[in-house]
């Protein structure tokens, strides 16, 4: 294997590279320490993915790596830090480092990286999220990995970061959010299975303000259950992306989103996005509400300024292959040309159809 690599890379000649290893082996250290060394100096992208257990000390210890870029080490089973459980300096050294990626690995505190610099960070344990985010003064993205059940400490308290802008969270993980403070965010995402409604109102209280792009991912069983009281702190959300919604959470989500019922409702809004919602959800009353959306507005005495919606985007994923032809696709188009298409005139952007084709277009 080693022949094969060092006779790839001798092509690149002193070019940036990337390196990936897949399923590593206790048995392979020797051989990929070896693979590194020559290359360290020129790695911008380093990847391991390790298949058991492994030290990460014994793997590329006293090894620098002046470019390297983005760090990601993972193992499905657990990685021993060090015999000896003490901090690993391996990647001390890297001074453009900036994005890191550490699942499986515990506890992450004790890899040896210039956190401050840091501006991306993605770790399974949540605890250790929090534990190490404090050091992250640079951090503009947060990706926390894995559940959140029962790992944290009792005594957790709420982190204020003033840099964070991006976040993003993955499933199980929405209790961590009563634990978060960030004034400074614009764009957060969530993947969700269920959201407590509690722990979203404090958060977005907390990190009221700033925030620009809302997006959320359902991947739990039926329709997202929507809060409306959510929004209240989204006074300035310019896009929002929701998949499919429960019954009654689309009927109170499409009635507010009417300007002629709540006119202060998301007031900044210029895209909105549906995904995963059925063909007859774009009923009626939804165009009635994206045609209320059309016009906007400037501030008076004591009222908000109103912006025009400026983009409209209505993902249909039905079940089973897609296919062109889809009755319910045209039934939809069909419906609705004539609005969708007045919509257009007053300067709407509409897109209704799948990821790769616009049927209305």
């Amino acid at each position: 294997m080693k022949e094969i690599v060092d006779t790839w890379f001798s092509r690149a000649g002193a070019l940036p590279l990337s390196f990936t290893w897949s399923g590593l082996v206790e048995k392979e250290e020797a051989e990929i320490n070896s693979i590194l060394r020559p290359l360290a100096s020129q790695l911008i992208d380093l990847r391991i993915r390790f298949s058991s257990a492994s030290r990460v000390s014994d793997l590329i210890d006293n090894v620098s790596f002046p470019l390297l870029q983005t760090l990601d080490l993972t193992g499905g089973s657990g990685i021993a830090p060090s015999p000896a459980a003490l901090p690993i300096f391996t990647f001390r050294e890297s001074p453009r480092l900036r994005y890191l990626v550490l699942h499986g690995i515990s506890p992450a505190s004790l890899i040896g990286v210039r956190w401050e610099r840091l501006e991306r960070l993605s770790v399974t344990n949540v605890q250790e999220c929090l534990d190490v985010l404090s050091r992250c003064t640079s951090l503009l993205m947060y990706e926390p990995y894995g559940s959140s059940q029962n790992s944290y400490h009792a005594d957790q308290q709420t982190i204020s970061h003033p840099q964070v802008t991006n976040l993003v969270l993955a499933s199980n993980n929405h209790e961590m959010l009563r634990y978060l403070a960030l004034p400074a965010l614009r764009d957060l995402t969530l993947c969700v299975q269920r959201l407590g409604d509690e722990d979203m109102l404090s958060f977005l209280s907390r990190s009221r303000g700033e925030l620009r792009s809302f997006t959320v991912y359902y991947v739990g069983q039926g329709p997202l259950v929507l809060a409306l009281p959510w929004f209240q702190y989204m006074m300035y959300l310019t896009i929002l992306s929701l998949s499919e919604l429960a019954a009654q959470s689309r009927t109170n989500f499409v009635r507010a989103l009417n300007r002629q019922h709540d006119p202060g409702f998301l007031p900044a809004l210029e895209t909105l996005m549906l995904t995963d919602w059925k063909s007859d959800q774009l009923d009626t009353q939804a165009v009635d509400a994206l045609h209320s959306r059309t016009a906007s507005q400037e501030a008076e005495r004591g009222k908000t300024a109103l912006t025009q919606l400026k983009s409209f985007v209505f993902l249909w994923m039905p079940e089973g292959p897609y296919t062109a032809d889809s009755a319910g696709m045209k039934s939809l188009i069909r419906d609705h040309r004539v609005v969708l298409r007045d919509l257009e005139m007053r300067g709407m952007e509409v897109y209704v159809g799948t990821e790769s084709k616009n049927h209305f277009g």
